[in-house]
């Protein structure tokens, strides 16, 4: 795994979840802009959540592209420059209901030989269950509106839609920050910022929603499960 900084304020808990933010960069046929999110990496060997919006149209289930590439981008150590794109996945398994898929890394971006452990920062994934109104939650991905670099938003839980499987929050949620973190205050993964493929009217630093990480338990323990941990 990449070394988690010691040297800045940044508690170690905060740092590996940083790390652990990847950004997903999906191209778009017949079209020259791509799809772009974050995802929360899962195991060393390249397991990846993130939201299906970021990778294909939930309505239709349809990857962006015929050919199902996706990209990943990885932040350096110092998480202070942008990430580079160093990866190629593909789509190991999709929730379209909950608007959610786990990714796989298959390949290096260059055609290099990908090692058996790729040795990538992973994510320690909460329980949802646990959070309450007023908790702290905090959000980590790669928001167009804050840069080519990682970003990260503080804020609380506000309250939930349960029926519709929802956390709601106050901490800002921007496009480009969807599949990404949701962290509690010890790192943990707590759920999956999904605002932006919601049908609700969506202003920029208002309510945000965010997909609780139990509603994406199939998938959790399937990459586990694929990766032999």
């Amino acid at each position: 795994a990449q070394p988690i900084p010691t040297t800045s304020p940044l508690s170690e808990a905060l740092g590996r979840a940083l790390l652990a933010t990847v950004q997903i960069i999906v191209p778009v046929d017949g079209e020259r802009r791509s799809s772009a999110g974050s995802g929360s990496v899962l195991t060393e060997k390249g397991h990846i959540l993130t939201n299906f919006h970021v990778v294909g149209d939930p309505d239709t289930g349809l990857l962006y592209n015929r050919r199902g590439l996706i990209y990943v981008a990885v932040s350096p150590p110092n998480l202070r420059d942008p990430p580079q794109v160093e990866y190629v996945a593909e789509l190991m398994q999709g929730d379209q209901l909950m608007d959610l898929a786990l990714i796989k890394i298959i390949a290096r971006q260059d055609g290099r030989d990908l090692p058996v452990n790729l040795s990538l920062t992973t994510m320690p994934v909460g329980d949802s269950n646990t959070v309450d109104i007023g908790d702290e939650l905090s959000i980590i991905g790669f928001p167009d509106l804050g840069g080519a670099t990682v970003t990260f938003t503080k804020g609380s839980v506000s309250g939930f839609l349960t029926d519709e499987g929802w956390i709601k929050t106050d901490a800002e949620i921007n496009p480009g920050n969807s599949g990404g973190a949701a962290i509690n205050r010890e790192g943990q993964l707590v759920g999956i910022p999904s605002a932006a493929a919601t049908e609700v009217v969506w202003v920029p630093g208002k309510i945000g929603l965010v997909r609780p990480v139990n509603l994406a338990r199939p998938l959790t323990e399937l990459a586990l499960m694929d990766a032999g941990e």
